[in-house]
């Protein structure tokens, strides 16, 4: 990790002092021990402030700033590449002109949550430290190990794209170690528990949502000028809506993303009561890849299946 670090600030320095790029978009240190925030380096000394770790977890696609004119390089895992994609399908910037990938093969991000779950005495983290196979956290009762095995996400543990398929730079391993991690990362989907959930699983999934559309306004595929929310305000504004009310709005997100969705967990780690906002868009991915063979943004000549409808897939949606 210290490696990766230096390499992303040394390079993102002399990019700058070339000229090759306006800024640099990637993360630095946040206010608490596992916060990171995005962070634009517009200047060479500004690379400092840079850092990455195994929390620099938010999908940078969603923070591109519309005030850079000029390139803006991307520090880039798999699923911050493959919403750039999906922003350059869908018209919101030009790739070649905009954008300039540094290329990270992403080892996982760790879990907040499950990290504080580990124990009750993990309620005040002061400090965090890396080892190899585990992590160090620092409370005032003391330091206390725990396997990292136990602690990624579970976006990551089923993420498909850990790498880039194309970078300008890369910052990580050799394009052969990154195909091996593609390969370990490829999952069977026909096995998830949530594929089989029906509306008495979602009802009990979505009940203490709270309506504070951070999963929406965390998502990079939620750029919609005017949300249907916001068009009729005073049917979702409150956490007391019905609880059909809460299932409507989960359910037309999910099918506004289903089929663009790269499963980077923006949605569910920015929730404030940890529901698993994915689970109803896995389900409905599932049964799109099965009758249209898409896998959302896997290769850069993809297409949603919304912008190519076929009338067979209808018939397909059918018979499922």
């Amino acid at each position: 990790m210290e490696t990766l670090l230096k390499n992303i600030r040394n390079t993102s320095r002399i990019l700058l002092e070339n000229n090759e790029v306006e800024a640099v978009l990637g993360f630095c240190r946040g206010s608490l021990p596992m916060a990171r925030r995005p962070f634009l380096a517009r200047t060479p000394e500004q690379t400092e402030q840079l850092y990455w770790d195994e929390f620099c977890l938010m999908n940078l696609a969603n923070f591109i700033p519309a005030d850079v004119q000029g390139k803006i390089a991307v520090i880039a895992k798999g699923c911050d590449w493959r919403n750039l994609v999906v922003h350059g399908q869908e018209g919101l910037l030009s790739l070649e002109e905009k954008i300039f990938v540094l290329g990270v093969s992403c080892k996982g991000m760790l879990d907040a949550v499950k990290i504080q779950g580990a124990s009750d005495k993990l309620e005040r983290i002061e400090g965090i430290a890396s080892a190899a196979d585990e992590l160090k956290i620092l409370t005032p009762d003391g330091e206390f190990s725990l396997a990292r095995k136990t602690l990624y996400r579970q976006a990551c543990l089923e993420c498909r794209q850990p790498a880039p398929v194309t970078a300008d730079i890369w910052l990580t391993e050799t394009a052969g170690e990154i195909q091996s991690l593609q390969d370990l990362a490829d999952r069977d989907f026909d096995q998830a528990d949530e594929l089989n959930y029906g509306k008495e699983q979602y009802q009990e999934m979505f009940k203490n949502c709270l309506m504070c559309f951070a999963c929406r306004d965390s998502c990079p595929l939620c750029y919609c000028k005017q949300c249907f929310v916001d068009i009729e305000k005073s049917h979702w504004i409150s956490w007391e809506a019905p609880l059909e009310k809460l299932l409507n709005f989960h359910f037309v997100r999910a099918h506004h993303i289903t089929g663009r969705c790269t499963g980077c967990g923006a949605c569910e780690s920015a929730c404030p009561v940890n529901i698993p906002v994915r689970a109803l868009v896995k389900k409905l991915d599932h049964g799109l890849e099965k009758s249209t063979d898409h896998k959302a943004e896997l290769t850069s000549n993809s297409q949603p299946p919304a912008g190519i409808f076929r009338p067979s897939y209808h018939e397909s949606f059918k018979r499922q």
